[in-house]
C-alpha cells in the first residue's frame, strides 16, 4: 500500500471533478465544494447535508444495536466492520427471536434525545447494518416503525422519511410488501455485494414498482470496475432514481488487512478524520462521465470523505436541494 497525504488525495479528486464540471453543466458542486453530483439528491441523504443539531436522524445498525448477532449472506472485504464484539457470522438465513420487542428503555431514550434538541426540522429513520443484512431483521424494523408512526410522530406532528439498506438478495415480493406496510419510503440496494447478480436486478425492478424511491448504493471497489460500468445502463432501464457511489472507507486495522490483501500494492490511501480512504484513481469521475454522455435519468452522488465534513458541521450545507422537498411540509 502507498500512503499519501489527505491534501494530495483530495487535490487529485478536486482536479478531476473540476475538469468534469467544465465538461458538462450537469455536474454540480454544493456544500462549499465538498459535494459533487449530477441531478437532485435523494431526500434520504438529507441528514448527511445538515447539521446534526437541527433534525432527528436515528440510525439503527441491525444486529449489534439491538443485542443480536451480526448476520449477513456475504463477507465483502470492504464492508463496514462491526463496532462491538457481538457474534458475527455469514449464512443464508437468520430468524429474529419471536419474543423480541422494542424496549421501553429504547423508546424513552429516543424521546429524551428529541427533547434535548433545540430544533427538529425533519425526521429521518435509517436501517442499515455493519456486517449484517438488514432484511434478516425485518421484525426489528417493524417494531421501530410502529413506534415512530404511532408514538413519536404524533408528539411532534412530523411525518418522517424511512430508508432501508440491503444487498437485495432477499428483496422479494413478500418482503417488499412488508416494507410497504410499515411505510418505508426508500430502499437502497448494494447490487455489487452479489457481484451484480441477475436475481438482485430482478428484485430491484420489482421494488421500483412499489417504493417512492429506489436507490442503488455501491462502493467504488476497483476489482468490480467492469461490473460497475455494466450496471449503469441496467439500472437506468429498470427505473432507479438515484445512484450513490461510495468511497471505500477503512475503519480499523482488521479492515485495512482485508482490503490491502485484495488490492494491488500500488493502491493509494489517505486519511480524513479518523478513517482511511482509498484513492480510486478517477473511477468515480469516469462513471459519472458515462452517465452524462449516455444521458441516463438517475442522479449520481459522490459519497466520499468530504461529505463527512458537512455532516459534522464543518462545511456549509444550506445550499442543497433534494428530491421531494414536500416532506418538509407534511
Amino acid at each position: 500500500m502507498k500512503l499519501i497525504s489527505a491534501q494530495e488525495g483530495l487535490i487529485k479528486k478536486a482536479k478531476r471533478q473540476q475538469k468534469l464540471a467544465e465538461y458538462s453543466k450537469k455536474a454540480e458542486f454544493h456544500c462549499g465544494g465538498n459535494l459533487f453530483h449530477v441531478g437532485k439528491v435523494s431526500y434520504g441523504c438529507k441528514s448527511c447535508f445538515n447539521n446534526q443539531d437541527n433534525n432527528f436522524t436515528w440510525g439503527v445498525q441491525l444486529g449489534e444495536d439491538v443485542g443480536l448477532p451480526n448476520v449477513c449472506n456475504f463477507a465483502c472485504a470492504h464492508c463496514f466492520p462491526q463496532n462491538t464484539n457481538v457474534e458475527n457470522c455469514v449464512k443464508n438465513n437468520y430468524v429474529v427471536p419471536a419474543d423480541l420487542e422494542l424496549s421501553m428503555f429504547a423508546k424513552e431514550n429516543i424521546k429524551e434525545w428529541c427533547r434535548t434538541r433545540k430544533r427538529l426540522d425533519f425526521f429521518l429513520y435509517i436501517f442499515t447494518g455493519m456486517e449484517s443484512e438488514p432484511l434478516f431483521y425485518l421484525p426489528v424494523i417493524e417494531e421501530y416503525m410502529n413506534f415512530y408512526i404511532n408514538e413519536l410522530e404524533p408528539i411532534y406532528f412530523k411525518r418522517g422519511f424511512a430508508k432501508v439498506y440491503t444487498n437485495g438478495v432477499f428483496l422479494n415480493k413478500e418482503n417488499i410488501q412488508r416494507l410497504i406496510n410499515i411505510r418505508i419510503d426508500e430502499v437502497r440496494v448494494n447490487v455489487a455485494a452479489s457481484n451484480f447478480s441477475k436475481r438482485v436486478y430482478k428484485n430491484i425492478e420489482e421494488a421500483v414498482k412499489h417504493f417512492p424511491t429506489v436507490t442503488v448504493e455501491v462502493p467504488l471497489w476497483p476489482p468490480q470496475r467492469e461490473g460497475l460500468f455494466k450496471m449503469l445502463s441496467i439500472i437506468n432501464d429498470i427505473g432507479v432514481k438515484h445512484l450513490d457511489l461510495c468511497q471505500v472507507e477503512i475503519w480499523n486495522q482488521d479492515s485495512l488487512k482485508k482490503i490491502s490483501a485484495v488490492l494491488p500494492d500500488e493502491t493509494e490511501y489517505y486519511q480524513v478524520g479518523h478513517m482511511m480512504n482509498i484513492e480510486d484513481g478517477g473511477l468515480y469521475e469516469e462513471l459519472v462521465k458515462e452517465v452524462i454522455d449516455k444521458n441516463y435519468n438517475y442522479s449520481v452522488i459522490d459519497c466520499n470523505a468530504l461529505v463527512k465534513l458537512v455532516y459534522e458541521g464543518k462545511s456549509p450545507a444550506n445550499d442543497m436541494t433534494f428530491e421531494d422537498e414536500a416532506f418538509d411540509e407534511i
